[in-house]
């Protein structure tokens, strides 16, 4: 209805033109004419109150679950057609990123190569000693205490070193100089090889797995050497034209002083510059410790093993069997078929008989029991040093132990020499004082630590001159392709903005790079590889820069994988915007 003056005037259903003006006064009135077409109702009744718990319990509005739609994403033609676009577009810029990356990967790839030379110790040819010889020395305290003197400390303190360390073995070794000559080629079957640099050992301490050419010895003429040994010979002289390491097999290896040869039967792969023998055999390398017509000796075991007509031949410890050339040269030496071993020895044995044998180039055959007397006979003479076999730095440490608990007893003048222990000179001076000094190292160590020392100072300065040439890589690369991010910033948005998901716009720029990579990494590492190669083989060019296969293809692969993953960061930092931010504040 119509209120005017406090009064309401209800409206009858019908047209406008209807309608009768009250007092004048609707003339200009704004009317509303409602038919039962109308959306507005009148009601004749007061308002309702509106219960809000009840009506939200009774009409609850739930939506339906919406229908998941995958974020769509490019096509792999797609992908591959943006990102050859993008290339195409910057085809300019990417030279300022292709020469570092050529550049980059030639550097890394040399400075490795550098430092993996730096690193190989040449232990080959500079190392003549064995490394699992382990060194004692001797020296006199005062200069009141005599050679003799002196000796008699030794033989304690080897008696005591054997008592306390059973397991390990003081041996017989030495540093001299053989010869060889070549078995199977007669024009120059008389030219000898000198072989040096290289330590003797028992073949007590040699494996059969560790041969690898060859067979064990089976007397004492018999001998296997290390393949370093025969390696250093070939390289050092003209033999590497016609021979190799099996070709050594039966060859024979003579040394100064003596009219038998050795005769080569094994060679061994161990890594050290030996060669192994019988352990009676290593007596004849210290003459001075012998009687001079009773130098080479044997025992009676070995001897059987050339003349199977002594098998029945048998010794008690001091008893021996001579050569019958010996029969009328060691007259002097014989007295009631005694013969003396060495002059200050008190040791004594009894020749049983002068036989003849022609097989066994060894003058006298001695009981296996002696070798221990005689081994005591020889270390004495060589009383300054003993030489002792540590299997493992376990016993090298086992020995440093025992020194540094005795070595204050032997400083100290405590020691008397008397006849208490072991074998004593002919003349005892028991009256003396015995001061000995002992110390002990590895002469094997000793050569080898300022090579090793040297070559990690090199490595540590080339492994940081690589490192820095790597940060450089990863600058370039992360700031060029920022800078190619930005360029296309706002391509970037729109794809957004559209619903395409991050990880296909990541692809296209990780392609990218890749492909940059490829022409440039792949392609230049691969030449690099190749020319290094080459030019090591040339004779002229005294210097190996050959590059391994393996360190080729991991730098090469190593680097581009960290050019596409330091390529997509600045793109992956972006996408951490929305579409809106991306196409308002970076459009460009």
């Amino acid at each position: 209805g119509t209120i005017h003056n406090g009064i309401t005037y209800p409206l009858n259903y019908g047209y406008i033109e209807d309608l009768v003006a009250l007092d004048g006064e609707f003339q200009d009135a704004y009317v509303i004419y409602l038919d039962k077409q109308s959306e507005i109702k009148l009601k004749d009744e007061k308002k309702q109150s509106l219960d809000v718990k009840k009506e939200y319990q009774e009409n609850k509005f739930e939506l339906d679950k919406l229908e998941y739609k995958k974020t769509p994403s490019l096509t792999f033609k797609e992908t591959i057609n943006l990102t050859l676009s993008n290339l195409k577009k910057l085809k300019k810029r990417t030279f300022i990123l292709t020469i570092p990356l050529i550049i980059i990967v030639v550097l890394t790839m040399l400075c490795l190569q550098s430092v993996i030379g730096a690193s190989k110790v040449d232990y080959q040819h500079i190392a003549y000693s064995d490394s699992r010889i382990y060194n004692i020395y001797l020296e006199k305290g005062d200069a009141q205490t005599g050679v003799d003197a002196s000796k008699f400390g030794f033989e304690k303190f080897y008696l005591d070193f054997v008592k306390n360390n059973p397991d390990i073995e003081p041996i017989i070794t030495s540093t001299t100089t053989f010869y060889y000559t070549l078995p199977n080629f007669l024009q120059i079957s008389k030219q000898k090889y000198k072989l040096e640099g290289f330590s003797l050992l028992p073949l007590d301490f040699l494996n059969e797995n560790d041969l690898i050419f060859g067979r064990m010895p089976q007397n004492a003429s018999e001998i296997v050497v290390d393949k370093w040994v025969l390696e250093n010979l070939l390289s050092s002289t003209t033999l590497y034209h016609f021979m190799n390491l099996e070709d050594f097999i039966n060859g024979s290896i003579s040394f100064d002083g003596r009219s038998y040869k050795f005769k080569i039967v094994g060679i061994s792969s161990n890594n050290q510059n030996t060669i192994y023998l019988n352990k009676w055999s290593l007596f004849d390398f210290y003459p001075s410790a012998m009687r001079k017509n009773s130098q080479t000796i044997c025992s009676l075991s070995e001897f059987k093993k050339y003349d199977e007509r002594f098998n029945d031949l048998e010794l008690s410890k001091y008893q021996v069997y001579a050569h019958k050339s010996l029969r009328g040269t060691v007259e002097d030496e014989v007295n009631n078929n005694q013969i003396i071993l060495n002059e200050d020895s008190r040791l004594k044995v009894n020749a049983l008989d002068f036989l003849d044998y022609q097989k066994c180039p060894y003058k006298i055959i001695v009981s296996d029991e002696l070798y221990n007397d005689l081994l005591m006979i020889i270390l004495s003479t060589e009383y300054q040093n003993l030489n002792v076999y540590c299997e493992n730095e376990l016993e090298r440490q086992q020995v440093v132990n025992f020194i540094d608990s005795v070595k204050d007893y032997y400083k100290s003048g405590s020691l008397q020499a008397t006849e208490e222990f072991g074998y004593v000179l002919n003349k005892p001076i028991d009256y003396k004082t015995i001061k000995l000094l002992i110390s002990s190292d590895s002469k094997y160590d000793n050569i080898v630590k300022p090579f090793e020392e040297e070559s990690q100072r090199i490595v540590t300065s080339r492994i940081l001159v690589t490192a820095t040439i790597v940060i450089i890589s990863i600058i370039i690369v992360f700031f060029s392709m920022k800078s190619y991010a930005i360029k296309n910033i706002y391509d970037i948005g729109v794809y957004r903005a559209i619903g395409i998901k991050k990880g296909s716009i990541v692809l296209v720029y990780g392609l990218q790079i890749l492909i940059i990579s490829l022409k440039t990494t792949l392609l230049f590492g691969t030449l690099c590889y190749l020319i290094t190669n080459i030019l090591s083989t040339v004779p002229i060019i005294d210097t190996n820069i050959s590059i391994s296969l393996s360190l080729y293809l991991a730098t090469t692969l190593g680097l581009i994988a960290l050019n596409v993953l330091v390529g997509i960061i600045p793109v992956s930092l972006y996408l951490r915007l929305t579409p809106s931010q991306l196409l308002t504040k970076y459009d460009v």
